[in-house]
């Protein structure tokens, strides 16, 4: 293996988890604690689990594609917070 495709395999190590963790967290964050608040109000499952991203595997703690895990949740959630506030700011 040359040192390129070694590159190339550590880049995709740490870009995949970020970006998964990223979308699990910006996209399904939002429809699960809906799911959630509205099942609990209602006492019932009014609505049934739906999922558009599955949540990322697990990786070992501490290593590159845990660490990339980490940063894609913070990374997605602080996105879903800048998209709720635009929701939510009075007008």
């Amino acid at each position: 293996m040359t040192v390129d495709e070694q590159d190339a395999c550590k880049t995709d190590d740490v870009v995949g988890p970020f970006i998964h963790s990223f979308g699990h967290t910006l996209i399904q964050g939002p429809i699960d604690i809906t799911r959630e608040v509205v099942n609990t109000v209602c006492d019932k499952k009014v609505i049934p689990k739906v999922e558009f991203v599955k949540p990322p595997e697990r990786s070992s703690y501490g290593s590159n594609s845990w660490t990339a895990q980490q940063i894609g949740k913070g990374a997605g959630f602080f996105g879903m917070l800048l998209l709720l506030s635009r929701i939510v700011r009075p007008r």
